[in-house]
This record gives C-alpha cells, structure tokens and sequence, in this order.
C-alpha cells in the first residue's frame, strides 16, 4: 500500500510540472498583447518603445524557459508573482477569492453525491415505477440545459419575479457580514450547480446498483434467507459505493468547470471571474496561478480518490 501511495504521489507531482509547463507555454504565445491590454487602442499601444519598455519591465523579454524555471522556483516557495493589472500579490487574490469557489463547490458536490446516492439507489430498487420514471424525466430536464442558461432561468424566476434570493453578489451591501446571509446569497447557485450534475450522477448510481442487484452473492444470501433490507442496504450499496466513489473522483474536474461558470453569471467573486477578467485583461501571472491550482485540485482529488479505493479493495487495479 506504501508503495502503491508514493508511486501515485511522484506521478501526481510529474503531471503538474508537465501540464505547468504548457499552460506557461500557451499564455506565453500571446503575451505581446499585455501592452494592448493595458493601453488599449491609443497611440502608446502602437509605439515599438513603449512596447518594448513594458514588456521589460514585467520580464516578458527573457528567454522562455529562464522565466518558466524562476516562476517555478519563486512559486515552490510560495511567491507566485504580482497581478499586472493592479500590482497586488496574486496569493493574496486567491486567498480573498477562494472561499467562495470552495463554498460553491465543495457544496454542490457534497449534495450532489448524496442526493445521487438516494435517488439512483431508489429508482434500482424500484424499477420502471412511477418513482423512476419522474426521478429520470425530472434530472434529464435539468441536464440538458446549459448550468449558464439554468442559471438565467433561477434568477429570472426566484430572484426576479418572486423575490425569494439575490441576483447576485456573495453579501448585502452596506449590511454585516453574516453566515445567513453568505448561505441566502449562496443558495441559488448551489441548486444551479447540482441540479446540473445530477442527472448523469443519478443514472450512474442506478446503473451500478442494478448491475449489482444482479451478482451471484444477491442470490446467494438471499437462499440463505438474509433480509432484503440487509442485502439491500448493507450489502448491495456498500459493494456499489467503489465504482461510484471513483467515477466522481474522475469528474471532479467536469464540477470545478462548472463552479467557474455559474459563479460568474451570479458575480460571486470567485476564481471563476477572476480568471476570466485575467485572461481577457492578459493578466498572465495571475491566470496561470489559478489554472495551475485548479489542475492541483484535479490531481489531488483523483489521487485520494484512487488511493481510497484501492484501501476499500486491494485486488483493484488502476
């Protein structure tokens, strides 16, 4: 197990020095448009001095991979580099900007699988009823639209014409900061955000647990003359919690997507927006530290994910 443990963890950290790498590379393609970015369509924007002064004074004029290794060095011992857009720490913008990505996320994740869990363990047990039937209509019809248009569509209704929860923001202005009203601001992209997922997570666990339903131990402890209610629920769901745990770890990246995009159509202020604002104001330093820590989450979500599976079976191979 030690050893199954480190090779994953030396992988892990091989893969974020690759995909850092390239995400550098990439934003370094069109790191000539900082000056565009910063003096727009004027006249300072067209002069060869002025651009060649700016790109020196942010270090865009040194070889490609002297910057990669310094960046890499200063970022292993925390200094990540300075926002070009308004000079500030880029650890202190993740830092104020994080929670909310992590409340909006780790949330939306948590019901996700729980209501997934419940409703596809359900629809198994009760198959072809009415209570399947509606379960797979009523996820299916959240899936198919867009989590920006479901969005849209929440606000429109609750916000708008009912008057229930907040358009936007993560806080009333001028009002204290308090945990009910992060939790009133926060409910509708919550939903938005689960309801999204639902659908595919909901038919994933229903698959499993028919397909368990249908193993030669079922049969077995059921001429042994065990409940159904045990077999049901100690035995069929515990055997079916591996490949469902797993399959979540691998779409964790699939909901950190989708955390990005509804946070920014309800303006919470997370690393969503912000990475949108750093990448159309070329603000490289500050976008490729939130990629690089949203490709961390990734790798280390789907590292504890195969490290726990194989503590739950260790006949499992990866």
């Amino acid at each position: 197990m030690l050893l199954f443990a480190t090779k994953r963890v030396a992988g892990a950290l091989l893969l974020l020095v690759i995909f850092s790498f390239v995400i550098f590379v990439l934003l370094d393609i069109s790191s000539g448009s900082v000056v565009s970015s910063i003096y727009g369509d004027s006249i300072q924007a067209a002069n060869p001095m002025v651009q060649e002064r700016v790109m020196a004074n942010l270090g865009l004029n040194r070889p490609l991979m002297v910057r990669y290794v310094e960046w890499l060095w200063h970022g292993l011992h925390g200094n990540w580099g300075e926002s070009f857009a308004s000079g500030e720490r880029v650890l202190d913008i993740i830092k104020e900007r994080l929670p909310y990505t992590l409340i909006l996320g780790l949330t939306s994740f948590v019901l996700s699988f729980l209501l997934a869990l419940i409703l596809g363990s359900l629809s198994a047990l009760f198959k072809d009823s009415l209570w399947d039937k509606v379960v797979m209509i009523i996820t299916l019809g959240f899936f198919s639209i867009p989590s920006f248009w479901l969005s849209l569509i929440f606000i429109m209704f609750f916000s708008v014409l009912l008057g229930f929860f907040p358009s936007s923001g993560v806080y009333d202005l001028g009002h204290e900061k308090t945990l009910g009203d992060l939790a009133h601001h926060m409910a509708l992209p919550i939903a938005v955000l689960t309801l999204s997922h639902l659908a595919i997570y909901t038919r994933l666990v229903r698959s499993v647990v028919l397909e368990t339903l249908q193993e030669p131990f079922v049969t077995s402890y059921r001429s042994w003359g065990v409940d159904e209610k045990t077999i049901q629920l100690k035995l069929v769901l515990r055997y079916s919690l591996l490949p469902i745990v797993s399959y979540f770890g691998a779409n964790v990246a699939g909901i950190l997507g989708g955390t990005y995009i509804v946070e920014s159509v309800f303006s919470i202020g997370g690393l969503g927006s912000t990475t949108i604002s750093a990448l159309l104001g070329k603000d490289y330093p500050l976008a490729l530290a939130i990629i690089l820590l949203s490709t961390i989450v990734v790798v280390v979500f789907n590292l504890i994910v195969e490290i726990l599976a194989k503590v739950l079976n260790p006949k499992w191979k990866t």
